[in-house]
């Protein structure tokens, strides 16, 4: 795989927002049933990424032995501080899904909640 096969910052947030916004009134809908059923507003979108793309991100994400476990009551997921020693790929599609135009923008009309702030750590410019 050449560096040109690799979608960039700019091509990832684009994927994102047009898989969501290609999806916005239907997403809506099932969050707003599923806080009726089980009191806790979610959804879920399949193919969220092409294949093709989804492939790469699985491809060069890293093991857990290279993150490090938050265990506690409010979540329990794996993580980690910083973006050295991974492929670019990881950090561009985590800042593209965190980019205020992807949460602000289209998921407060997904979810109804409004004032969302994206992470500030990672909501720098998409490249």
């Amino acid at each position: 795989m050449t560096n040109q096969d690799i979608p960039t910052q700019k091509q990832l947030l684009d994927l994102t927002c047009d898989r969501l916004y290609a999806e916005v009134a239907r997403l809506a809908q099932a969050c707003e049933e599923s806080a009726k059923v089980v009191g806790l507003s979610h959804f879920e979108l399949d193919d969220f990424l092409p294949a093709d793309v989804a492939a790469m991100i699985a491809q060069h994400f890293p093991d857990t032995e290279k993150m490090f476990l938050m265990d506690s009551l409010n979540e329990r997921k794996y993580t980690f501080e910083s973006f050295d020693g991974f492929h670019p790929l990881i950090k561009s599609i985590t800042f593209a899904v965190q980019y205020p135009q992807v949460v602000v923008a289209i998921v407060e009309k997904i979810s109804g909640i409004q004032q969302q702030l994206p992470d500030p750590s990672l909501s720098m410019q998409a490249g």
